[in-house]
């Protein structure tokens, strides 16, 4: 089990982001991070990995209907490139976040580096000439990594961040690519229960303890957390230093 790890990899080819996806692994600046745990004030949460298998996809209802709500917007996709563009459209979403980030979409992505290790490229929404909202992704042989949204608040009633991810879930398709990695999902946290919109049935989780993706409907991750709870309450308690840590977990 893991509370927290992270590499910082001297290179890293398609290929290799695949395996690291594959083990649980996700990108934050120019490092690959892996954990059971976050934090949430001064509360630790649980936190599972997940992925879309593409070959199982089919989109939901409520996917449609963000899909057609949006449609009129013009799509692009690029290398990723920082602009002042950019950086506006990130500095009015950073103002309406109730949590702290980067005080910039560079800093954020490239975490003071000036190499990106990774092979991003950025999908760009349009509502006429205004940028409206931008996804990055980061590209591998067999999968993509969905890594930030940023939107004007403005645009909020059309489900950008929603909509961003189904383009790139499209975008994967189109590549012929086999998973869609979106980052972690929670047992204990409900906010990040929005990423199993696009399509409960083709959801996966990573389950540590097997070293393998399980199937998201039918599992009770409830006995999965029991599971990891139990193995990692001294881990936990190690590595913080507090005996009452058991009262420190959502």
């Amino acid at each position: 089990m893991v509370w927290y790890e992270t590499i910082v990899p001297e290179n890293l080819n398609h290929g290799k982001l695949d395996a690291y996806l594959e083990r649980g692994w996700y990108r934050i600046g120019q490092s690959l991070i892996t954990t059971n745990w976050s934090i949430l004030g001064e509360k630790f949460f649980s936190v599972f990995w997940m992925r879309y298998n593409l070959s199982l996809f089919h989109p939901s209802g409520s996917a449609n209907r963000i899909a057609k709500t949006g449609r009129s917007f013009r799509k692009e996709v690029k290398q990723l490139h920082f602009t002042a563009e950019l950086e506006d459209l990130f500095q009015a979403y950073r103002a309406k976040l109730a949590f702290d980030t980067a005080p910039t979409l560079e800093q954020h992505l490239m975490g003071g580096s000036k190499e990106n290790l990774f092979s991003s490229k950025q999908l760009e929404l349009r509502d006429g000439k205004k940028l409206i909202a931008v996804g990055f992704f980061d590209e591998g042989i067999t999968a993509m990594a969905g890594i930030l949204n940023i939107y004007d608040p403005a645009y909020q009633k059309y489900s950008p961040g929603k909509l961003l991810m189904l383009h790139k879930i499209r975008q994967a398709q189109m590549m012929g690519m086999q998973f869609f990695y979106p980052g972690y999902v929670s047992y204990c946290v409900p906010h990040f229960d929005y990423k199993f919109f696009a399509d409960p049935s083709a959801t996966e989780i990573f389950v540590r303890s097997k070293g393998s993706w399980v199937t998201y409907q039918g599992l009770n991750l409830s006995i999965v957390y029991q599971e990891m709870l139990k193995c990692d309450l001294q881990l936990l308690n190690d590595t913080v230093g507090k005996a009452d840590i058991e009262n420190q977990i959502l």
